[in-house]
């Protein structure tokens, strides 16, 4: 039995979908920690708390509850107006007993939770259910423009999580090619469907005959809206936003000849960040003259969903773009006919041909073509219903938490290792015992002097031996505005910066310095390589993800193996004692940082080097991003260390690093205090001088 953590930050799990930004996301992980529950498992349900009627805890089936933290205003946002919070919620989220699997719902979620279960030292999970849009793809005509951070946001979570899991194969291919997931920590597991909730009409499928099926029956054939028809009814029913096309299904059932046309039912809501939409489409109804068949129903219960799936005729689901679609087998669950767009995921649900059609073109006319065809024949829709049902009762729900299970339980057998955080906590005492040279392993240059130049000060001044291994030479990087901006993107800023970098290492004592790629850092047999920065984009103040576009020259590029060989080589050749690099998040979450962390940690190991991560308390910058404190005072639980942390606080050392710190000045400006810097894009940052090591 395991206690796992679904993180669910920009939707409550108690919402109806179809209201507010809820949806069919909503609806899979509720079923998945209901399933896990019966299972034997405990799964808290996360939240951002916008209903101050709730209590904090409230149990929605046995081993099953649902927890809201305050982060922001205690009230419904717009998804597009959470993203301010996402710090304060990953601050909140900290607070609480660690779970064994921290499993994140939708991006928003995985970047608050991603640098808690680190800081815990357990799996983080992470499922997209939809994925950012790119610049040019025609759902974005509609939409509005994607949250600043969702793109990097998107690329952090699917290099950095244990593991991805896809609602489908087109899911899992985007994930990995738009956002550089490693295809072999991706895994689809399908949503299930309630098969018993979900049911055909009086349990089987029956052709329809307007002369025995009367619109005086509303339980069997739906609502009458506005006036009975003979015809029956279509069904759209999703939130109400252009990514979701109703206005496509609303001008395909206008072009129907009149005496076929059923009412079209519309079930949904518009989100705040589409609050004038419904407007939008009731006045193309009145325009397209089919107000009196158009029937707006809003967000249902699940109960009279499943009413309405039943007595529908054909659900239509024009969407540009769906992961899954997972309204579509609900429908074929109830024996109904699906009506789609060919895209995405719903190419995995529906059986084109066989439990409704796939339509390949986004015009009215094609639409209406293929409403036309299958209404003038309730054969062929009887006989789609049928199949479709078969096919729902393969999709349980069972099945879906028994393969999340096993995934979960793969992911704790590895143990917290994986993660670079030690198997069992020492007593960091002992991390200098014995130490007469330590290697410290950075990315760029100005890492080693922003992030340890206070403890290398340090150890040189006690006669430990300190060597520098650098992975790039910081050839992507912004340049301070002044008399050195003109060397930007220029192949002369990379030769400036090595000469800096060994300017900074000249004041701090470090003995030898290599750039790995190249001798002594080089694996035998192998031509001289130059890794490449990767670059980076932030996600939030103090965050930083993948760029969006990554030289294949570049560090995060290279083969893993590569890099850990061409270290493992320079190991061997200098003899460390002890090796000093980034914790699993890199410090802040820059993607060539995480890189070295791993490498070094690897590289470590096959030495049989000691390895420590570099620690640094959020208030002094150059730390984790997202800081997960030991502790908060207006809290009575403090957030558990996975590992003890040797602290060094060394003030004495500032003048040194502030020196140090002046030769990067492509990089930064060192204030006249010096005691702070200001980066090259403008943030400011205290110089650190207390520096925490914990055994990796």
């Amino acid at each position: 039995m395991a206690r796992i953590g679904f993180i669910s930050l920009h939707t409550s799990p108690l919402d109806s979908p179809g209201s507010k930004d809820a949806g069919g996301m909503n609806v899979v992980e509720v079923h998945q920690a209901k399933a896990l529950a019966d299972r034997g498992h405990v799964v808290e349900l996360v939240t951002r708390r916008d209903n101050t009627e709730l209590p904090d805890v409230v149990e929605i089936h046995p081993g099953v509850t649902v927890r809201q933290l305050t982060a922001g205003p205690t009230e419904a946002l717009a998804k597009s107006a959470q993203e301010e919070w996402i710090e304060g919620f990953s601050r909140a989220l900290a607070q609480l007993e660690p779970y064994e699997v921290v499993h994140s719902q939708h991006w928003m979620s995985g970047v608050a939770a991603l640098p808690v279960a680190q800081q815990w030292g357990v799996p983080h999970v992470q499922s997209f259910h939809s994925v950012a849009a790119l610049p040019g793809d025609p759902l974005s005509e509609g939409e509005p423009p994607e949250s600043p951070g969702r793109n990097a946001g998107e690329r952090l979570i699917a290099s950095q999580s244990d593991l991805v899991v896809a609602v489908s194969q087109y899911e899992a291919s985007t994930i990995v090619e738009r956002c550089g997931a490693d295809p072999s920590r991706v895994v689809v597991v399908h949503p299930g469907v309630d098969t018993e909730l979900f049911h055909p009409l009086d349990g089987h499928c029956r052709p329809w005959n307007p002369e025995q099926n009367s619109p005086d029956e509303p339980r069997q054939f739906g609502p009458v809206c506005v006036q009975p028809n003979p015809n029956g009814y279509l069904l759209f029913a999703a939130r109400l936003q252009p990514l979701k096309a109703p206005d496509l299904a609303l001008v395909a059932v206008a072009g129907l000849p009149e005496e076929i046309r059923p009412t079209l039912v519309i079930a949904g809501e518009a989100s705040q960040d589409f609050a004038s939409y419904r407007d939008e489409l009731i006045d193309l109804s009145q325009n397209l003259g089919i107000a009196h068949q158009t029937c707006w129903l809003g967000s249902q219960s699940r109960e009279d969903l499943a009413r309405l799936l039943r007595g529908a005729r054909a659900v239509l689901v024009p969407s540009f773009s769906e992961t899954f679609g997972l309204i579509a087998m609900e429908a074929q669950a109830s024996g109904v006919p699906v009506v789609s767009a060919d895209s995405g995921g719903l190419r995995e649900v529906v059986d084109d041909g066989v439990t409704g059609v796939l339509v390949a073109e986004r015009t009215a006319e094609a639409w209406t073509r293929v409403l036309t065809e299958l209404l003038e024949d309730p054969e062929r829709l009887c006989t789609m219903g049928r199949a479709g049902r078969e096919r729902a009762l393969t999709f349980g729900w069972d099945d879906v938490a028994r393969q999340l299970e096993e995934q979960y339980v793969a992911l704790l057998a590895n143990g917290p290792a994986t993660r670079g955080v030690a198997e069992e906590p020492v007593a960091t005492a002992s991390l200098l015992d014995g130490v007469r040279r330590v290697l410290f392993c950075h990315a760029h240059p100005d890492d080693e002097t922003l992030s340890t130049g206070a403890l290398i000060t340090h150890l040189v001044s006690r006669g430990i031996a300190c060597d520098l291994v650098t992975a790039t030479r910081g050839e992507m990087g912004e340049v301070v505005e002044g008399p050195l901006s003109h060397l930007a993107g220029t192949p002369e800023l990379e030769e400036h910066r090595i000469g800096e970098l060994a300017g900074a290492l000249r004041e701090l004592g470090v003995e030898r310095h290599a750039f790995l790629g190249t001798a002594p850092a080089r694996a035998a047999g192998l031509p001289t390589r130059l890794y490449r920065d990767s670059g980076m984009e932030w996600i939030l103040p103090g965050l930083a993800g993948p760029a969006d576009a990554t030289d294949e020259r570049s560090f995060t590029f290279a083969a893993p193996e590569e890099c850990t060989a061409d270290l493992v080589a320079l190991v061997e050749r200098w003899q460390p004692d002890l090796m000093v690099s980034y914790d699993a998040n890199g410090g802040y979450g820059h993607p060539d940082h995480v890189r070295m962390h791993e490498v070094a940690r690897d590289a470590a190991r096959q030495a049989g080097v000691r390895f420590a991560e570099i620690r640094h308390s959020p208030s002094t910058g150059s730390g984790n991003g997202i800081a997960v404190d030991s502790g908060n005072e207006d809290s009575e639980t403090p957030t558990p260390e996975p590992v003890e942390v040797q602290w060094f606080d060394l003030p004495e050392t500032l003048p040194v690093v502030a020196a140090a710190l002046r030769h990067h000045a492509t990089q930064l400006t060192v204030q006249p205090n010096g005691t702070e810097v200001v980066h090259s894009g403008g943030q400011l940052e205290q110089i650190v001088t207390s520096v925490g090591l914990a055994r990796g």
